[in-house]
């Protein structure tokens, strides 16, 4: 079979949504020799429902990028995309309005729902139902992991799948059991960040797989992505199969920069005094005892006037318990969007007299942890493509 190139396209496109004047080529449609793209049919998660801005909502389904595939299907005889669409602001999302002069950290202020997707019955799961959930082809669930696939109660404990699911059967469908169900004639597969995502969102600190932290173990993944692959879609005559992008080059960790506290002298020389006994500590007790094992050194604090790196709590050190493990933030780290930048202010707030809480950060140690599972899982998809004949849309470099 082979792939068709404007489809390609699409997917970049979508990816390239929210870019600055994005030089795109596109190619001609073609058809393809085998491909039938009568019931397209998109398996994923946030990325493919349309979620953004923190929440899922009318205006984020409509600029999805199965939508826009959908959309140049149609022109080589694709149907139109069936997508469990809300009729408004479903459960709320978040605007940014600005950025913070002193701390240069966003501004976000949330947009409430506006009732007309709310099922007040439900104080669980309060989205409403969405009617025929047995003809919507846009399978795209927030949240969901390839951890999450084969979970038969996952219907009961995501309240965007819970739409998609009858009453009585929600703790016994799985979303491997709403693909199969589906019959694509063509896919795309984007599953896999949410893999990672937990992990990192929570600066390292949530381990736990079951609660939707951690990051999923290589077989796991694997097992579950051949089982979707090899059976849920299998009648399909061609398919897409997208890999994880680096999560961490997303604005959730991009948006703070690393020197996020604006120091004049007088702030730099009083900050720094008030580490002295650190800085002498890491001289002459922490770092001689890492050398002696055979570790680098760590560096001293360090504030001047101008823009600093922050003081964070690092709890995967050892050799920092003496200092409470705190050390200043590195380049090469980065601090979640999640900070609260209200608890930044200098002299006495976090970042300066008290350490950023290991949640708002990730280290580079974390992110190596990240790094990893995220090139395991894309190199297992590329020989998954490759062994299936299938299209490979490269997310992660693109």
């Amino acid at each position: 079979m082979k792939p068709t190139h404007f489809l390609l396209s699409a997917l970049a496109l979508a990816a390239l949504a929210t870019a600055c004047k994005p030089e795109l080529s596109v190619n001609a449609p073609s058809a393809g020799a085998t491909a039938n793209f009568s019931k397209y049919v998109a398996i994923g998660n946030s990325l493919t429902a349309g979620y953004a801005d923190g929440g899922l909502y009318l205006e984020g389904q409509l600029a999805s990028y199965p939508s826009i595939i959908s959309k140049q299907l149609a022109s080589i005889g694709g149907t139109p995309m069936v997508q469990p669409l809300l009729l408004g602001n479903g459960g709320g999302y978040r605007k940014f309005t600005g950025f913070n002069p002193t701390t240069k950290s966003p501004i976000v202020v949330v947009v409430p729902p506006d009732g007309k997707d709310i099922e007040s019955a439900n104080p669980v799961t309060p989205l409403r139902d969405f009617p025929n959930p047995e003809t919507v082809t846009n399978l795209g669930i927030p949240g969901i992991r390839m951890y999450d696939v084969t979970a038969p109660y996952y219907g009961a404990v995501n309240l965007f799948m819970e739409r998609l699911v009858a009453d009585d059967a929600q703790l016994k469908t799985s979303y491997y059991d709403l693909v199969k169900a589906s019959k694509p004639t063509f896919f795309s597969f984007w599953l896999g960040s949410n893999d990672v995502l937990g992990y990192a969102l929570s600066g390292g600190t949530n381990n736990d797989l079951f609660s939707g932290g951690g990051i999923t173990p290589q077989t796991v993944f694997e097992s579950t992505a051949n089982r979707m692959l090899d059976s849920a879609v299998a009648g399909a005559s061609a398919g897409v199969i997208a890999n994880i992008p680096d999560v961490a080059s997303t604005p959730l960790f991009t948006t703070i920069p690393y020197n996020l506290l604006p120091f004049t002298a007088e702030q730099a020389l009083a900050a720094q005094t008030a580490y002295l006994g650190y800085n002498q500590a890491i001289k002459f007790s922490i770092n001689p005892a890492r050398a002696g094992a055979g570790l680098p050194a760590f560096d001293t604090v360090r504030f001047a006037a101008g823009q600093n790196a922050p003081i964070i709590v690092d709890g995967d050190e050892p050799f920092l318990a003496a200092v409470g493990g705190l050390r200043q933030l590195k380049s090469s780290e980065f601090l979640l969007l999640t900070l609260p930048s209200d608890s930044l202010a200098p002299p006495t707030g976090w970042g300066t007299r008290k350490g950023i809480p290991s949640q708002y950060v990730l280290t580079q140690s974390e992110l190596k942890k990240v790094q990893d599972a995220t090139a395991g899982y894309n190199a297992f998809l590329k020989v998954k493509a490759d062994a299936r004949g299938l299209a490979f849309f490269d997310a992660n470099k693109f």
